[in-house]
């Protein structure tokens, strides 16, 4: 059964002040473009075979409705890529179990890793042609039960690294536009790993702005969460969290596929 999304709240709940509305009765009377949040959108997608993706977009509209698009399975060449003023890669992780504990389970055997990969991505405008792309935070992460030419019945070794790109306005004579937070980013292991029957990692990243919008810094903030589980025999599940302190109309993108994330 393919998974459905969860958007925190109905139709994107809004707070405003100390009360909360939603988004179709807070903004009703507000004008077009007006900014919208906080809100967050949250999204289960179903592994794809591989070489294809699991996809879903999500639009906030500049009256501040949010839409869902259906889950779709895409091949990956079907998203193209995607480039912006900034790019870089975080983090990355890992753990090997080179010595096997239960050395009576251990089998001759060869295996590649199994591989996924998450990606979120923001459009301005609502995606419109000729936006720019705001945000791209992606995860990829890969699990195997073989190592050094035996396999068992458990996790052997597991990695994990993300990255992403920022829009940058070069109008500006510093720090102008997007760029990511470190003081908001992790990637590590939140459960089992080696030695167990399963792996499972967080990968999160907030993006600050300062520029043309807002020169204070303060009212616009995106951040965005990959988690996997992956399974010694192979499968795995992937959930995308993003949320927003405030914005404009803007189009998500979020998708997972099995393999390496080729568009970094």
């Amino acid at each position: 059964m393919t998974s459905q999304p969860r958007i925190a709240a109905v139709s994107v709940v809004i707070a405003i002040a100390a009360s909360t509305f939603s988004a179709s009765a807070a903004f009703a009377q507000k004008p077009r473009a007006a900014a919208c949040g906080p809100g967050e959108i949250e999204t289960s997608l179903p592994m794809p075979p591989e070489g294809m993706v699991s996809y879903q977009e999500f639009t906030l509209t500049d009256d501040c409705r949010l839409i869902a698009g259906p889950i779709e399975t895409l091949a990956a060449d079907q998203l193209p890529p995607a480039t912006a003023e900034g790019a870089g890669t975080f983090a990355t992780t890992g753990e090997e179990l080179p010595t096997d504990p239960n050395g009576t389970q251990a089998i001759l055997g060869s295996g590649c890793c199994n591989s996924a990969y998450a990606v979120q991505r923001t459009w301005d405008q609502g995606g419109i042609p000729g936006a720019f792309l705001l945000n791209e935070y992606w995860t990829e992460f890969s699990f195997n039960r073989c190592y050094g030419g035996y396999c068992s019945p458990f996790i052997r070794t597991w990695g994990a690294q993300d990255g992403g790109k920022w829009h940058q306005e070069i109008t500006f004579p510093c720090c102008a536009g997007w760029h990511p937070n470190s003081a908001d980013h992790w990637l590590y292991r939140t459960g089992g790993g080696v030695g167990y029957t399963s792996v499972s990692i967080s990968g999160h990243q907030g993006f600050s702005y300062k520029g043309v919008f807002d020169q204070s810094g303060n009212d616009y903030y995106n951040s965005y969460t990959n988690n996997f589980t992956g399974q010694y025999g192979g499968s795995w599940t992937c959930s995308l969290t993003k949320y927003w302190k405030k914005s404009l109309a803007f189009k998500l993108q979020a998708w997972c596929g099995s393999g390496a994330y080729g568009e970094k």
